[in-house]
């Protein structure tokens, strides 16, 4: 017997945990390389982007993926 989620049960989580400041996608993408290089000394926007990358699953796959690529060249 396979257990039935509640559709809005994500979106209600996800609602829970949104904050007055977000990065979106395009801006969390773009702040990969420096967050990555260990180059982003403020506290707030690396907040921002572990906040993001804990809520948007594609973007934490991306995230794997390039720290995965970068481990594979050294």
């Amino acid at each position: 017997m396979s257990e039935q989620k509640d559709p809005y049960a994500a979106l209600e989580d996800m609602l829970l945990r949104t904050q007055e400041q977000e990065l979106d996608c395009d801006q969390f993408v773009a702040l990969l390389a420096p967050y990555l290089d260990r180059r982003l000394e403020d506290a707030g926007l690396l907040e921002l982007i572990e906040h993001h990358r804990d809520l948007c699953a594609e973007c934490a796959e991306e995230l794997l993926l390039l720290r995965r690529a970068l481990e594979d060249r050294d």
